[in-house]
C-alpha cells in the first residue's frame, strides 16, 4: 500500500516516483493485460448502436493499461453545444485563438491538447480519421501539441468534445464514446439557461466512467458579477441540484472565460489554483483509483459475458442431450420394429417350411398309392 499520509506535502510527480507507487502501478498494468487477454480469448466486443460501431473489449482495456503505464491523465471538457467549452480551454491555456468557437456545432471532432515534448521545438498537430466514420469532418480526431507550462507541469491532456444535444446525433455519440478513457471532467453549463434534462442524462451516463467532476457555470453575460449577493445562492442551488442526481460533494465555480481572455479577472484568480488542486495534486492517486475501478468494471463485464456464454453452452448441451434422448427412443423403436419384422419373417418361413414338408409327405403317399 502507498503511504498517503504525506501526499499533501508531495507533488504529484514526487508521488509518482515513489517505489511503492511504481510497484502498484506495475501490478495494475499487469492485471489489465491479463483481463485484455481474457477478453481477447472470448472475443468480447463493446456493442454500441451508434455510428461508431462495435469495439473489441480487449482494445479498450489495453488503452486503459497504456494510459496508466504512461501516466496519461485525460481531462475532458464536456457540456451542451454553445456553452463555452472551447473558450474555457483557450482561457485555461491563455491562448485566445487556439480553438475556434462558433455559435452552432460544426464537426464531431475530438481535439486532444498535450504539452509539446521537451525534445521538440515546433508546435504541431495531427489529424486522424476514425475508420467507422468515413466523412472527413464527422470522423476526425485532432491531436495538438503546444508549448504550455500548465500542461507540462500537470501532465494532463485536455480534450475538447463536441456538444451534447447538438443538431447531429453523431456529435453526442462521439462524446459518449470517449468517456471510458476519461479520468476527470470539467462540465460547463450556463447561468441561464440552467442545467437541463439532456445535461442531467449525460451526467448520469458519465458517472459510470468518471467520478471526478469540476462544474463550471459560465457567467457569459456577467450575471453573477452583477449580483454579488445572489451569486452564492445561485452556485449553492446548482450544487444541490447536482447532489440530487448522485454527484458526491459537487464543486461549482462561476467563471467568465471570455472576460478573462479580454484582460479581466472573470473569476480566474480563484479558479486556477482550485483547478491545479483538482487536476495536479491528486493526479497520481486518481490514475491508480481510476485504473482499479475500470479493471473491476472490465472484470465484471468479462465475468458476465462468460457466464452468458456458459449459459448458452449449457442450453445447447441440454438441447443436444434432448436430441440424443429422442434419437435413442427413435433407435429403440426402430430396433423393436426390426425385431418384429424378423419375428414375422421367421414365422412365415416356419409356415412355409411346414407347408412344403407336408406337401412333400403327401406327394410320397400319392406316389405309393399310384404305384
Amino acid at each position: 500500500m502507498i503511504d498517503t499520509s504525506a501526499s499533501e506535502t508531495l507533488t504529484s510527480g514526487e508521488i509518482e516516483r515513489l517505489p511503492a507507487f511504481q510497484a502498484l502501478k506495475a501490478r495494475i498494468v499487469s492485471r489489465l493485460h491479463d483481463l485484455a487477454d481474457s477478453a481477447g480469448q472470448l472475443d468480447l466486443r463493446i456493442e454500441q448502436a451508434t455510428v461508431l460501431g462495435d469495439e473489441q473489449l480487449s482494445t479498450v482495456i489495453m488503452h486503459t493499461a497504456d494510459d496508466l503505464d504512461a501516466l496519461v491523465f485525460n481531462v475532458a471538457v464536456i457540456g451542451e453545444f454553445n456553452r463555452g467549452k472551447s473558450t474555457l480551454i483557450n482561457a485555461i491555456l491563455q491562448r485566445p485563438a487556439l480553438l475556434t468557437t462558433a455559435p452552432l456545432p460544426n464537426t464531431a471532432a475530438i481535439t486532444r491538447i498535450a504539452a509539446l515534448p521537451s525534445d521538440q521545438a515546433t508546435e504541431h498537430y495531427r489529424v486522424s480519421y476514425r475508420d467507422s466514420l468515413r466523412q472527413p469532418l464527422e470522423g476526425t480526431d485532432l491531436n495538438v501539441w503546444i508549448a504550455s507550462d500548465f500542461l507540462r507541469r500537470s501532465g494532463i491532456v485536455l480534450i475538447d468534445t463536441p456538444g451534447l444535444g447538438a443538431v447531429t446525433r453523431a456529435h453526442q455519440e462521439v462524446t459518449e464514446h470517449i468517456m471510458p478513457t476519461i479520468h476527470a471532467a470539467l462540465f460547463v453549463f450556463m447561468v441561464d439557461p440552467p442545467i437541463g434534462a439532456v445535461e442531467i442524462a449525460f451526467l448520469q451516463f458519465s458517472m459510470a466512467y468518471v467520478n471526478r467532476f469540476l462544474f463550471i457555470m459560465n457567467d457569459k453575460h456577467g450575471t453573477l458579477a452583477a449580483t454579488n449577493n445572489e451569486a452564492a445562492e445561485v452556485l449553492a442551488y446548482a450544487e444541490s441540484e447536482l447532489s440530487a442526481i448522485g454527484i458526491d460533494a459537487p464543486i461549482v465555480i462561476g467563471l467568465n472565460p471570455r472576460a478573462y481572455l479580454n484582460g479581466n479577472d472573470g473569476g480566474f484568480a480563484d479558479f486556477l489554483p482550485r483547478l491545479s488542486d483538482f487536476l495536479i495534486e491528486s493526479r497520481g492517486r486518481a490514475l491508480l483509483d481510476d485504473a482499479i475501478r475500470k479493471a473491476q468494471r472490465h472484470a465484471s463485464t468479462i465475468r458476465t459475458r462468460a457466464e452468458h456464454r456458459l449459459h448458452d453452452l449449457d442450453r445447447q448441451t441440454d438441447d443436444l442431450r434432448a436430441e440424443l434422448a429422442h434419437g435413442r427412443q427413435t433407435a429403440d423403436a426402430l430396433q423393436m420394429r426390426k425385431q418384429a419384422l424378423i419375428d414375422r419373417v421367421d414365422a412365415e418361413m416356419s409356415d412355409i417350411v411346414a407347408t412344403v414338408a407336408g406337401d412333400v409327405d403327401n406327394l410320397a403317399v400319392r406316389i405309393e398309392q399310384a404305384v
